[in-house]
């Protein structure tokens, strides 16, 4: 039995494309149609199939138990007619999902949909069925609805020398990251040293500024103690305004109640002499005394 089956990248031809295609591996169960790896096989080793091999779900069982097709694959080999279970305990596998990822002649592309340019590489993708005949073209001219290509034969034979703007794709180099050098991290390193060195010098430049020398690390706690006293102080103080506040907002109520009370006593008086002509002017005289000394 093989080794545990740990990658998660994998690279197969595309159907459609017929060019080779980055797959990832991903633990689910599969569907109709899709492309499995298998990564447990306990079987002895040459027969049925082993970890690693290819193939394609031909049926779904339920609980992940599906019919794989292991034919047309570059598998080690395809014992009897190659049609097997796969994921019913005593073997398991990961379901492999395309990516946009290919690779032609060692080097890795992404396709992309848009208008090439001239010098680009592409390939031809049928607009109604997307398939391809894997075939690398570099365009040669662009024009409104079509570019030309260096002419080539196709696998039927026949001559292909341009394609619409919607019947290829345009290849795009996919750089890989590349690995830091010793000397790369070396410099690195350097440079973080210096800007170490630079932060040391403008710290010495601030302390000294600052009279850090002068006042000692001890000034810096008496610094607290005194905006602590000082915020303590504030404190009392806005107590005292508030409590003066709403005194003074009491008298301010105080003052209006009576000025209402004392304008109801006047209508009420007024009302009176209106009715009765049998008041002296001598009461009428002290009620207008008692509104003046009022504020009235």
């Amino acid at each position: 039995m093989m080794t545990e089956e740990k990658r998660t990248k994998h690279v197969l031809k595309d159907e459609k494309l017929g060019i080779d295609r980055e797959y990832v591996a991903v633990d689910r169960n599969a569907k109709v149609g899709e492309t499995i790896v298998v990564t447990k096989a306990e079987y002895v080793e040459g027969e049925i199939y082993e970890i690693g091999h290819y193939g394609k779900v031909y049926n779904a069982h339920g609980d992940g138990v599906v019919s794989v097709d292991f034919n047309g694959f570059d598998n080690s080999f395809v014992d009897d007619d190659g049609e097997w279970i796969v994921g019913d305990g005593v073997s398991a596998y990961h379901v492999l999902e395309p990516t946009d990822i290919f690779h032609i002649d060692g080097e890795r592309y992404r396709l992309e949909e848009r208008k090439a340019e001239v010098g680009e590489k592409v390939i031809y993708v049928n607009n109604e069925n997307g398939e391809s005949d894997g075939v690398v073209a570099v365009v040669s001219d662009v024009g409104l609805s079509s570019v030309d290509v260096i002419e080539y034969e196709d696998y039927d034979g026949e001559t292909m020398c341009g394609f619409s703007h919607d019947a290829y794709r345009v290849l795009t180099t996919v750089k890989d990251a590349a690995e830091p050098k010793e000397s790369d991290v070396i410099t690195v390193l350097a440079n973080i040293g210096a800007e170490v060195a630079e932060l040391k010098r403008k710290n010495e430049q601030f302390e000294q500024a600052l009279g850090w020398n002068e006042m000692g690390p001890g000034h810096i706690p008496n610094l607290r103690n005194g905006l602590s006293e000082l915020k303590s102080v504030v404190s009392v103080l806005e107590e005292k305004y508030e409590t003066e506040l709403e005194r003074m907002q009491a008298e301010i109520d105080a003052l209006h109640e009576d000025k209402v009370r004392l304008g109801e006593q006047l209508a009420k008086v007024t009302a009176d002499i209106g009715g009765k002509t049998e008041l002296s002017g001598t009461f009428i005289a002290d009620v207008i005394i008692g509104l003046k000394r009022a504020g009235l």
